[in-house]
């Protein structure tokens, strides 16, 4: 597609080799999606076996198929982006005809997902609970009740939680001691994958702080590092966005070279135990 793009006179360049490259013709440009950026929906034949034919400013095209849009957005749930209303709107038009076998089997190991969107379906539409078939809820909640969970993520203190955020979870996993899922073995990204992602930073609600939010220069050290690499802008600032919402005291602290600890009142601690310190910062943020 790249080298017929270009025959054409089009530029093109590839911004995560396991997801997303961009067609540009000046300021314009075409995203050509062949992923996720967790790595787990990855578009293969089956896509295109069932998708819609439809008509689109006046083309014949094929549409992506109800099941696999479902599954593909049913992990995007970053703080600037949340797409469980498209799921629930989804389900509610296309609930009764889509073929939930293949939908359940499209999550394999990652259905607790699934099934948390049909918890929320299911509040958010008590009327139409007949959308999704009986047999689905009993088949996840069988699973849920069984506690299905692999043991190896257990041992190995995974957190999945970067597969649906690739900024909110990075304290646990730079600084907590937490496993990345989306990396394998657990996941099937590389860490140049993770590298390479297209950070969330450009969009607004993020790399704008909301009114009264704290300045990313200080007081925290641009050197915090954890494993490496650095501390990113992104959830610093998601960090800041935060507190400033709940009105809330601001906790942070840190021992370099390594993220350590994020505090704050009314939160959940995620400071490891026997963890310890040396700088802290704390401040009002009204």
């Amino acid at each position: 597609m790249a080298g017929t793009a270009e025959l054409n006179g089009y530029d093109t360049e590839m911004k995560a080799e396991h997801w997303l490259g961009k067609i540009k013709s000046g300021e314009d440009f075409v995203d050509v999606i062949f992923g996720s950026g967790n790595g787990l929906a990855v578009v293969d034949d089956v896509w295109f076996e069932h998708a819609s034919p439809a008509e689109v400013l006046g083309h014949e095209v094929r549409l992506i198929p109800a099941e696999e849009m479902l599954w593909s957005k049913s992990f995007i749930m970053e703080r600037e982006r949340f797409d469980g209303a498209d799921i629930a709107h989804l389900i509610r038009v296309a609930g009764r005809t889509m073929d939930w076998r293949r939908l359940v089997d499209r999550f394999g190991r990652f259905w607790a997902v699934l099934l948390a969107h049909v918890v929320l379906f299911d509040f958010i539409y008590p009327a139409d609970r007949g959308r999704v078939p009986d047999w689905v809820r009993g088949e996840l909640l069988g699973r849920a009740g069984d506690g299905a969970v692999d043991p190896a993520l257990v041992d190995e203190r995974v957190c999945f939680g970067t597969a649906l955020s690739r900024a909110q979870y990075l304290p646990d996993v730079e600084g907590w001691g937490y496993r990345d899922g989306r990396l394998k073995p657990f996941g099937l990204l590389d860490e140049s994958d993770i590298e390479h992602e297209p950070s969330a930073c450009g969009r607004s609600s993020v790399s704008s702080p909301a009114r009264g939010a704290l300045p990313l220069a200080s007081p925290w050290p641009s050197t915090a590092t954890s494993s490496g690499r650095a501390l990113t802008s992104c959830s610093m600032r998601a960090f800041t966005t935060r507190s400033t919402r709940c009105g809330t005291r601001l906790r942070m602290s840190w021992r370099r070279p390594s993220w350590t600890s994020f505090q704050a009142h009314g939160w959940a601690s995620g400071q490891p135990s026997g963890t310890a310190s040396t700088t802290t910062s704390s401040c009002r943020v009204r």
